[in-house]
């Protein structure tokens, strides 16, 4: 039986794992189980979803998941080309505001009243409405 403390082998003899060190009289971690009289490790473990896809075994599974990417980009061209589509009505909008702002520079304070511009309207409807709700449907599909 070995002692818990160097002596006269010229180790040291770990008392909860019974390992021997013979390269360190005080050693900071035990070369057999770590454990550490000097101090505590604690992990903390942070988790988040991620994508996890299913395992293509045989050639039906590779026709789905081949049909189903097709699905998907279709999807998403068909929400780009919309979006294509907002562009130029979007920047008409813009050009008419821009023109509206030139002739109208000294006719801003003679109206008592809080009244928006229609064009910033339609514009303001235009892009918070149809094109953000495109921009959605494309984001989902692109995640997928």
């Amino acid at each position: 039986m070995l002692p818990t403390s160097p002596g006269d082998y010229g180790c040291f003899f770990f008392f909860f794992s019974r390992a021997i060190n013979y390269d360190e009289k005080d050693p900071f971690l035990c070369n057999a189980c770590g454990y550490c009289k000097y101090a505590k490790f604690d992990y903390t473990l942070q988790c988040r979803p991620c994508c996890a896809v299913d395992p293509i075994e045989n050639e039906d599974d590779r026709k789905k998941a081949v049909l189903s990417i097709n699905t998907l980009l279709e999807k998403a061209d068909r929400y780009y080309k919309q979006l294509q589509g907002y562009k130029p009505t979007l920047e008409l909008l813009v050009v008419r505001i821009s023109e509206q702002g030139a002739t109208r520079s000294g006719d801003e304070g003679t109206s008592g009243g809080t009244q928006v511009n229609r064009t910033i309207q339609q514009l303001a409807q235009k892009y918070c409405g149809d094109c953000k709700n495109s921009f959605d449907d494309l984001s989902k599909v692109i995640q997928v």
